[in-house]
């Protein structure tokens, strides 16, 4: 159990440069007004701009959530408050607002518990002094819990030619650790790998997932020879489990058919194209950087410039 003054969050399979930790004391004890001798005030700092890797590319890319056009208005917030692998607070904090008791998700939660309390909340940005700084690169691979910075098919961000030099030194690790998870997941079913993440696909405010998307049960997957009944890898044998699940899909697959009969018109008519949504696997593996969603609100960019360019919250008097 942590037992100091700050407390510090991080994800084991980003990268974080050396002075990431000074940097955002910094900024901490800034927003509560530390004094030699005495505890820090109840404050939180968190990043508003890092780096994006894709880890089977290799692909950088950088994103500012405070500015980038790709993120809907109506996300934008859960944005600010989300992403909890730069999280940066004081003990008394989350003394004052401690974690909401749930399985997943918890970061944003607690966020907005501190801004609900009145505590300060600095978001930090990279250096502006530096030549190509770098902080942290948020990752993306096949085993992440989250489905990263992504709207629609699209990756949020812009990508970078030059990788920061604080980060050069963790590449050859990190394809190292690729290459062993990748043979890993080819060992295993798309829709086992699926269910193992259930329920955690998405970036921050996007929700559960309501249907099984991506290779496992798409069309033009289940075509593919020798993958069973209703998908799977191809050549691969099916469990009992497996078969059990695969029956339990189809089933309900033919119960939204019966219903959209009844009913007279389409079940998914007010949703979202299957490969617009973030969590969807093939989406996050077509994602590029730097293009805007093609679909939304035709007032989105409108919306999203009339964001405030505070980076501090401050409890209101």
């Amino acid at each position: 159990m942590a037992k100091g003054e700050a407390i510090a969050h991080f994800d084991d399979d980003d990268l974080y440069s050396k002075d990431y930790l000074s940097y955002m004391m910094e900024h901490l004890e800034e927003a509560a007004e530390a004094t030699p001798g005495t505890r820090l005030r109840p404050a939180a700092a968190k990043l508003a701009e890092w780096h994006l890797l894709d880890i089977p590319t290799m692909e950088l890319g950088i994103l500012d959530i405070t500015i980038d056009k790709s993120i809907p208005p109506r996300s934008r917030r859960s944005w600010m408050f989300g992403w909890g692998f730069s999280y940066f607070f004081t003990r008394t904090a989350w003394e004052l607002a401690p974690f909401p008791d749930v399985e997943f998700a918890e970061d944003s939660g607690f966020m907005e518990g501190l801004v609900a309390k009145g505590v300060p909340l600095v978001l930090v940005r990279l250096p502006k002094d530096q030549m190509n700084p770098g902080l942290v690169a948020h990752s993306h691979h096949a085993s992440s819990t989250s489905g990263g910075e992504i709207q629609g098919r699209r990756r949020c961000g812009e990508k970078v030619a030059d990788m920061p030099k604080v980060f050069l030194p963790y590449i050859q690790v990190v394809k190292q650790v690729h290459s062993k998870e990748s043979f890993g997941i080819q060992e295993q079913p798309s829709m086992m790998r699926f269910l193992k993440n259930s329920g955690r696909f998405g970036a921050p405010g996007t929700g559960p997932p309501k249907q099984f998307m991506g290779k496992g049960t798409g069309p033009q997957y289940r075509a593919q020879g020798n993958a069973g009944m209703f998908g799977g890898m191809p050549g691969m044998p099916r469990t009992k489990q497996q078969q059990r699940l695969d029956l339990q899909a189809h089933q309900q697959r033919q119960q939204q058919q019966q219903y959209t009969q009844q009913k007279g018109q389409s079940f998914f008519q007010h949703r979202q194209n299957p490969f617009d949504n973030a969590m969807n696997p093939q989406a996050k593996k077509n994602a590029v950087f730097g293009q805007r969603p093609g679909t939304g609100r035709p007032d989105a960019e409108l919306r999203s410039n009339h964001l405030s360019g505070s980076t501090m919250f401050w409890p209101q008097k």
